[in-house]
């Protein structure tokens, strides 16, 4: 029940910060599936890559992450990479450039990741989540119960 009480606290009380939040993850699933877009496009001859190399690309780099036993994928993304792009005959030297691109895009993610945590007061809740501390008080909990029971009609 708690979890569904957080859910309900989410969508109702802290509604800005799930937002926000989705906006986050929705930035850097975009931010991977456009990458390659961008390289091709500064690296070529001024065309874009076609959708099909886009979206395996996308399916690849989210498959190598999903089974890597590295931080970060090291030389797992890289040697895929070099995988598909050999494959698809799109050149070793751009699967290599694209590999120090995409790292270098992720650092900047990361850099941004920070830095809204740090300039929106959040780092507090951060450390809480990060160590397990993170609770729902006991008058939130309460609250959230009696407002999901008002919307449901349901009474205790």
């Amino acid at each position: 029940e708690e979890m569904e009480h957080l859910i309900h606290l989410a969508f109702t009380k802290r509604w800005k910060s799930f937002l926000l939040a989705q906006f986050v993850t929705l930035f850097s699933a975009a931010a991977v599936l456009v990458r390659p877009w961008i390289f091709f496009y500064f690296v070529g001859e001024r065309t874009l890559l076609g959708s099909e190399h886009v979206s395996m690309i996308y399916v690849v780099t989210n498959v190598l992450n999903m089974f890597t036993i590295l931080p970060g994928g090291l030389g797992i993304f890289e040697g895929g990479m070099l995988g598909y792009f050999e494959l698809a005959k799109l050149g070793k030297a751009n699967a290599a450039a694209f590999g120090i691109l995409t790292r270098i895009s992720d650092l900047f993610l990361v850099a941004l990741g920070t830095w809204l945590i740090i300039h929106l007061g959040m780092s507090k809740v951060a450390k809480d989540v990060a160590k397990g501390e993170a609770k729902v008080s006991e008058a939130e909990f309460e609250d959230a119960v009696k407002s999901e029971e008002e919307a449901t009609g349901e009474k205790p």
